[in-house]
């Protein structure tokens, strides 16, 4: 072979991969975001990129966990796709099940060895995600396969603002306190802590602040100094632990 016709025939071999990425991505963008999962799977099947990403970054097993479809999820992993890949700012599969309430989908992710103690470069963890309007039996699942709920996470632009998964669902989610889940997140936090409330971070001040983290109502300082004897004769300072108010 001529090194002009080895050239041209690499040539070729790189507008057909070219246009077979392309293929891949389109099939991406167009069938499966559009929920048409059965051409997404049949892609696959026939040999597409199990690993393909959207404009975001966010591969097909992050979009299967967002959507609890373990049909696709299950189809994707044997195909050696890791359980735990990662899409920008190093969020996982499970970190999006967690955050979309499929419990079921959560509990399957961590059978085929998803590390709940994968944190964002945030330093969130699954948990976090779960606080923000997941499942109760999410939650039980995450516990019982290993997350800490001290992992603290930083506040978006607000440097040094950290919080608790408890915070998160005080704020976001606070229903789930009602229930067995949330009662065990409570316990576990204050044996962790040793304060049955919430401990003073350095950037809970002024004290509304610390009540809207907590709370999810910069309007409740009130009711947290009242509980606290909070006022002229005393104040509080970074570590002390605080009472909060009930409901």
């Amino acid at each position: 072979m001529t090194p002009l016709l080895r050239l041209s025939l690499c040539a070729v071999l790189l507008v057909l991969a070219v246009s077979s990425a392309r293929a891949d991505q389109r099939m991406f963008d167009e069938w499966f975001l559009r929920g048409d999962t059965s051409r997404a799977v049949a892609h696959i099947e026939s040999g597409g990129d199990p690993e393909i990403r959207d404009k975001e970054g966010m591969t097909l097993l992050h979009w299967a966990a967002w959507r609890g479809d373990i049909r696709i999820a299950q189809m994707i992993l044997v195909r050696g796709v890791d359980v735990d890949i990662l899409a920008p700012g190093d969020i996982t599969p499970l970190m999006h099940a967690s955050h979309a309430g499929h419990p079921e989908m959560v509990a399957f992710l961590l059978s085929k060895g998803a590390n709940p103690m994968l944190t964002t470069d945030k330093d969130f963890a699954a948990l976090h995600f779960w606080a923000l309007d997941g499942h109760p039996d999410t939650l039980t699942h995450l516990l019982d396969a290993g997350s800490d709920p001290l992992v603290r996470a930083n506040m978006p632009n607000r440097p040094g603002h950290q919080f608790l998964p408890l915070d998160g669902v005080r704020k976001h989610n606070p229903h789930v306190l009602d229930t067995d889940p949330g009662r065990r997140l409570v316990r576990l936090t204050y044996e962790g802590t040793g304060c049955e409330g919430v401990i003073v971070l350095a950037s809970d001040s002024p004290l509304s602040i610390l009540a809207e983290r907590t709370l999810g109502k910069a309007s409740r300082w009130k009711e947290i100094a009242k509980l606290n004897g909070l006022g002229a004769d005393k104040s509080y300072q970074l570590g002390d632990c605080l009472k909060l108010p009930v409901g």
